[in-house]
């Protein structure tokens, strides 16, 4: 099976958030090593004060690393595995920079990611696997919507309609 990887480079913004974030969850489990009154139970303890390692360990898994596009699918590669958008009924596949002005519905907003369901005037819903907004692209499969962000949207798009054809005529 022929692929075409795409890198997704993270934005500015993604790295400061990222940034500030760790040092936050780190700082916070450390203050609560002394923070935390000696009279409650060792189990306890552990899990408050392993609370913001486990928030950034399940975080750091959900990173979007590369695109992987098929002629069957798109394979969004994170740390350790990876989340497989079908592209059979593909209807249309476009370039928007604007896309992730967005409501977040539920996911991440800037940890390693911006990832989860998503929700604006002009796409509706719409599930998010990105690291830069300003390199949005937008894919209608089958009536849903997805955004990735890779590193060059118009290579990526002109990849995506070498295996689609049908996307010359509608995008």
């Amino acid at each position: 099976m022929i692929a075409t990887v795409h890198r997704a480079p993270w934005c500015r913004a993604l790295v400061v958030t990222t940034t500030l974030s760790v040092l936050i969850l780190l700082g916070v489990a450390w203050a609560l090593f002394d923070a935390l009154p000696a009279q409650l139970p060792w189990r306890a303890r552990v899990a408050l004060q392993s609370l913001p390692l486990v928030v950034l360990a399940i975080s750091m898994l959900f990173v979007v690393r590369r695109y992987e596009l098929t002629h069957d699918a798109l394979r969004i590669q994170r740390l350790g595995w990876s989340t497989v958008i079908p592209l059979h009924g593909l209807q249309r596949a476009w370039a928007d920079p604007r896309a992730l002005r967005a409501l977040r519905l539920c996911g991440n907003g800037g940890l390693f990611s911006i990832s989860g369901l998503y929700w604006n005037r002009s796409l509706g819903r719409f599930r998010a696997f990105a690291n830069d907004p300003a390199r949005a692209v937008v894919l209608e499969v089958a009536g849903r919507k997805v955004v990735v962000t890779p590193e060059q949207p118009a290579d990526f798009l002109a990849d995506l309609r070498r295996f689609h054809p049908q996307l010359e005529a509608s995008t």
